[in-house]
């Protein structure tokens, strides 16, 4: 189950959590390696979704193939 961390600055702490942690050195948190890595990494598939979408999608805003959409003469 991956659990993306909450905030930026959250994101960032794990990360750095995760690097102690990789190094050997004493961490802040009980979480073990496979925990730190799901908050320390950005949800890739929303950001996949959103960029699919910008790209479908015309200048004036419409979805290719939207009926509502005029082509202009």
């Amino acid at each position: 189950m991956k659990l993306p961390a909450k905030s930026e600055k959250q994101r960032k702490f794990m990360g750095a959590e995760l690097g102690r942690l990789r190094a050997g050195k004493e961490t802040k948190t009980s979480m073990n390696e496979d925990q730190l890595g799901d908050f320390a990494s950005k949800e890739l598939i929303k950001s996949i979704d959103v960029y699919l979408d910008k790209q479908s999608r015309l200048k004036c805003g419409h979805k290719k193939g939207d009926p509502n959409h005029l082509e202009a003469a």
